[in-house]
This record gives structure tokens, C-alpha cells and sequence, in this order.
């Protein structure tokens, strides 16, 4: 009995180690800083999008939140910066947020 259980509980702990599985999955697409450097506050959403394109991702429950991946090769990992908008004018650009 005492093997059974010695059994059962190394097995949960074997199990538990790296479950569920979760890849590193790269989301949107990096931009470089000089294309962002052309967005300021008071830019409406369309200028932005057509400046430097769709964000790599938006808020889940904040519509009004954007976010963008510049490439920082120098961190070998990339920069976000936060997006706010009021009214869809650019209010505040944040940089290194997290998501």
C-alpha cells in the first residue's frame, strides 16, 4: 500500500513540472523606432495606422488601448509601448509597458 501511494504522489509530481505546455509564441509584427517616432499626441487613429500600421495587439477590455512592438535588437527582446486614446485622439504614448 505504502508503495502504491509513494507511486501515485511521484507521478503527480512528475506531471506537474511543465503542464499544460505553453510554446513562447511571438505576437504581432516588430516595427523599428524611426517609423515610430512619426506618431505624436493628438493624432487621430487613422493617421496612426497609416503611419506605422495596425498595433501588434489591442486591450482585450480597453478598446481605447494599443500596443506596439518597436525591434530592440541591442535587449534581444522588443520594446511595448501603450497607446491611449480619448475620442480616437492619441492622448499618452507609454513606453515599456507591460501587457
Amino acid at each position: 500500500m505504502k508503495s502504491i501511494i509513494t507511486c501515485f504522489l511521484l507521478t503527480l509530481l512528475a506531471g506537474c513540472s511543465n503542464f499544460p505546455y505553453m510554446p513562447d509564441v511571438e505576437q504581432g509584427t516588430p516595427i523599428n523606432t524611426a517609423e515610430f517616432k512619426k506618431i505624436h499626441t493628438g493624432d487621430d487613429e487613422q493617421t496612426i495606422i497609416a503611419t506605422v500600421g495596425q498595433p501588434s495587439f489591442k486591450h482585450v477590455f480597453h478598446d481605447n488601448q494599443w500596443y506596439y512592438m518597436i525591434d530592440n535588437k541591442a535587449y534581444k527582446q522588443p520594446l511595448v509601448y501603450k497607446l491611449v486614446f480619448q475620442d480616437h485622439i492619441l492622448k499618452t504614448i507609454k513606453p515599456n509597458q507591460s501587457v
